[in-house]
């Protein structure tokens, strides 16, 4: 999946994880400021809470796996001012990269409907849905390939 698909589809995974919450409106989901390039969030989500705004820090990423989790992580964390929450937005995050983002203090929503959000005095946690958008590879060697060779004792 392209980073444009996850980015397209970042708000509907949002407004689902949240949707169940029935106190909590999401009254604004917009693209971050423009600024330089790596600069900023990829979206900014205002949400109201019985009279507390809430606002959550989104970065939109093609993948979920530990590597790519951790340099969200980190990318979130520069992000965040006081008061404000990171979240990963990706099509599958999985078991290990959700503890990687959970001990940085930052949540996620993913595509196939997993999330954990944890921030003021809301925790939501969703889990078990498994990944829609795996796919099978073929194992490519990194040796190159030699003819076989025949051997034969006279």
């Amino acid at each position: 999946m392209k980073e444009a698909d996850v980015h397209g589809r970042a708000e509907e995974a949002l407004r689902s994880c949240l949707g169940e919450v029935p106190f909590l409106t999401i009254e604004s989901l917009r693209p971050a400021p423009a600024g330089e390039e790596g600069g900023e969030p990829d979206f900014i989500a205002e949400l109201g809470d019985a009279g507390e705004r809430s606002r959550l820090v989104v970065e939109a990423k093609a993948n979920g796996q530990p590597h790519f989790a951790r340099s969200a992580a980190q990318q979130l964390r520069r992000y965040l001012g006081d008061e404000e929450y990171g979240v990963l937005i990706a099509p599958y995050v999985s078991e290990r990269s959700a503890s990687i983002l959970s001990e940085e203090g930052i949540g996620f929503v993913d595509l196939a409907g997993n999330c954990h959000l944890c921030f003021n005095r809301l925790y939501v946690r969703r889990e078990g849905r498994e990944n829609p958008f795996s796919e099978s590879r073929e194992l490519k060697s990194l040796l190159p390939r030699r003819p076989a060779a025949c051997f034969a004792r006279f």
